[in-house]
């Protein structure tokens, strides 16, 4: 069974954290509409184990504990996982939390943020922003 047609179960991801981009991108359309129609801010966080360790399980389950209904979080090749939050001050707080988390699980990671509108318009742009690469 090819991976994309999966149950998301079946990836061993928490219920909230999507497998890839493909499976989030009508609710980042949605989400970045929204924020242009109401000029509300996005933070992108790209999450990542430090040196390219593979976050693990109860990591990511820590991670879905925090993700809010209006945020979205999904995996992606070479940046591990990626939250994009709809309330920016919120967000930070998140970000701190992440932190605590990982320190709890003994995990060092590798954070790096970027923020709609005010560093880039659009997803790609925000991607970069933060570090990620195609």
């Amino acid at each position: 069974m090819a991976l994309l047609h999966r149950p998301i179960a079946a990836l061993g991801l928490p219920r909230g954290i999507l497998p890839n981009r493909r499976a989030a991108n009508a609710a980042l359309l949605r989400v970045f509409s929204r924020a242009r129609r109401h000029g509300h801010a996005l933070l992108l966080l790209r999450v990542a184990g430090e040196g390219g360790m593979p976050l693990p399980a109860a990591f990511l389950e820590a991670v879905a504990a925090e993700i809010r209904i209006g945020d979205l979080a999904w995996c992606e090749p070479g940046a591990e996982l990626l939250l994009l939050l709809e309330d920016t001050e919120e967000g930070a707080a998140v970000a701190v939390r992440l932190r605590e988390r990982a320190a709890v699980h003994g995990l060092a990671l590798r954070l790096h943020q970027a923020q709609f509108p005010r560093q880039s318009l659009t997803l790609e742009a925000l991607l970069t922003e933060a570090g990620w690469r195609a």
